[in-house]
């Protein structure tokens, strides 16, 4: 990472002005073809310029999209319009959508959908809908390709579809065209095996209505039949993922960064604030099963021969230490080089003998781990089965092996007290040296179906009913509350902000005040690609290094700033220098 002989320079009144908006489009390419660039990718001036600009052009765009605007991880649409609209006015949304005068959104999305299908001629088209934000991209897409090729068969699935139909507490027949567009049938849950049944009956002609995670409707009744549900209970039987390489081309990296899943679910299953993913039952998430090592390998050499990565992201809610460490032997013992990216719990089993050190042999360079909070009172509270006193010797073993780590963390437990906080806000100040990722504290949402949704009683938590009388289905976040008063004042006051004491925000202020941290795709991201990359390529301390670039850039302006309002006055306006910071970044990028 090389900062030297580059200036930043923004003129907010160019920017502005109509030829700076004329000028933005270029800038974009120059932006995106030096996110590709190896060279600047890795230059901190030239990549923060470059996500500045897709960030400001990304802004320009939302002028067009209200009352929609372009997702913050660029994942899909969210509604930022008054009120909320539901999942059910996507009708309303649609026409304004298709009618306003300039939406170059709409005009790409259309070009790109109808060459496909002008090449392709697809009988079937899958929609993926991971994420609710993409739940009016799904809707679009599936009305516009039902308006060029009706005949065309559409099948809706993914993570928030399956989430949808599980959260409705109406009928789904009054809500199917709102809900879920020109789909005709919905797959839920884990498909794969029953997308490859489907695809077969349907080209042979024969009957799809017993397809196994099958949701459709009748024709003569309207009623909307499930069916029963059915995953792969032997990972080893899936083939490995096929990925097109020429769309690989379009992502905004040096070098493709792709995803295999090499297990499903949580082992531990347990946490008193999670429901996750595709969760069954009473489950916090999926039931928990692994591919063998063996397997695996076969899947990443695959994967590395289609795509010519080597730069792979476990996606997975988790890894067991013991089984990430035969994968690491599997990998070291069939000679495959590449980088790998994984999340798991930090729980002591890390810390056996030379586990490690097989972790960073076998490929592994970059960990997110899911803490929480360094109470050992609030964990126990969690039923989160981790040990704080594990955490400093862990994460000392993995700085000295060379695997990089970042922190997931919440405050806002409803068990969580005041001096419970500031116990992790110290502790994380006191060892943040060894993360190598800023730290941020997010906050506690109760979401629907966890422990605490569940049985609030025994969280000392009562949850606000008053919006289930009219809702569609059920709400993904509940609005919550202490039981008691007593409760409430002992509780840390962190739901309401404003409130939190002088310590809380001085500590908070020393523990984070001075952090950047990047929101996907970008650099800085939990397990983002690029975070991924950086750690990967540049070094363990390089998101560290970023940081302080940014800090110093962002301090220089504030002098500036500062210089201007008193320069009346004849005040002086102090220069900071940075000896050998510059060469400390370069001698990274060496390494």
């Amino acid at each position: 990472m090389n900062i030297e002989g580059t200036q930043l320079q923004l003129d907010l009144e160019k920017l502005v002005s109509k030829a700076g908006l004329q000028a933005l489009p270029g800038l974009v390419e120059i932006a995106k073809s030096d996110l590709r660039d190896r060279k600047s990718f890795f230059t901190a001036p030239r990549y923060r310029q470059a996500t500045n600009t897709i960030d400001i052009a990304t802004r320009v765009l939302n002028a067009s999209l209200h009352p929609l605007k372009i997702a913050d991880e660029f994942n899909g649409l969210d509604y930022v319009g008054p009120g909320s609209p539901g999942i059910g006015q996507f009708r309303e949304m649609l026409y304004l959508f298709e009618t306003q005068r300039f939406n170059p959104v709409k005009r790409i999305l259309d070009s790109i959908i109808l060459d496909l299908i002008t090449k392709l001629e697809p009988d079937i088209v899958g929609i993926s809908q991971v994420y609710d934000s993409q739940s009016f991209l799904a809707r679009y897409t599936s009305h516009f390709i039902k308006s060029v090729a009706p005949q065309t068969t559409i099948v809706l699935g993914g993570t928030s579809i399956t989430e949808q139909v599980d959260r409705v507490i109406v009928d789904l027949r009054s809500i199917w065209d709102s809900h879920f567009g020109q789909a005709d049938y919905l797959l839920l849950g884990e498909a794969e095996l029953a997308l490859m049944e489907f695809v077969r009956k349907l080209s042979l002609g024969e009957d799809v209505l017993q397809v196994p995670n099958l949701v459709y409707r009748d024709l003569h009744t309207s009623r909307v039949n499930k069916n029963a549900r059915k995953r792969a209970q032997d990972l080893d039987s899936l083939p490995p993922p096929i990925y097109d390489k020429e769309m690989l081309g379009l992502y905004w990296s040096p070098s493709p960064v792709v995803l295999l899943a090499p297990t499903r679910g949580c082992y531990w299953d347990r946490c008193a604030f999670c429901a996750y993913g595709l969760r069954e039952g009473d489950r916090a998430t999926a039931p928990y099963r692994e591919m063998s090592p063996e397997r695996l390998s076969e899947h990443v050499r695959s994967v590395i021969d289609q795509t010519g990565s080597k730069h792979i992201i476990f996606a997975v809610d988790l890894i067991r230490p013991e089984q990430a460490e035969a994968y690491a032997v599997e990998f070291k013992r069939t000679g495959l080089n590449f980088c790998w990216q994984a999340e798991t719990r930090p729980d002591g089993s890390l810390l056996k003998q030379g586990r490690l050190e097989t972790l960073y042999q076998g490929g592994l360079r970059h960990l997110s781990f899911g803490m929480e909070s360094c109470s050992q009172e609030v964990l126990d509270s969690m039923d989160k089965g981790t040990k704080v006193k594990n955490f400093v010797p862990l994460f000392e073993s993995l700085n000295d092996v060379g695997i990089a780590i970042d922190l997931m963390l919440f405050r806002d437990f409803p068990t969580e007290t005041e001096a419970n906080l500031h116990e992790t806000i110290e502790f994380l100040t006191k060892h943040k040296r060894l993360v190598h990722r800023p730290i941020r504290l997010g906050r506690f949402h109760l979401i629907d179906g966890c422990k605490v949704q569940k049985t609030p009683e025994a969280y000392g938590v009562k949850i606000d009913q008053s919006t289930m009388a009219s809702a569609v289905m059920r709400p993904d976040v509940y609005v919550w509350d202490w039981a008691s008063s007593d409760l409430r004042n002992s509780a840390s006051s962190s739901s309401r902000p404003a409130g939190d004491s002088p310590r809380i925000r001085a500590g908070l202020q020393t523990l984070c005040g001075d952090t950047h941290v990047g929101r996907r795709p970008w650099v800085g991201a939990t397990g983002g690609a690029h975070t991924f990359l950086y750690f990967s390529c540049a070094g363990i301390e390089s998101i560290r290094l970023y940081n302080a670039f940014i800090n110093r850039v962002r301090n220089f302006l504030l002098k500036q700033l500062f210089h201007v309002k008193n320069v009346e006055h004849g005040l002086p306006l102090e220069v900071t220098a940075y000896p050998g910071e510059s060469e400390a970044i370069h001698e990274t990028s060496k390494k």
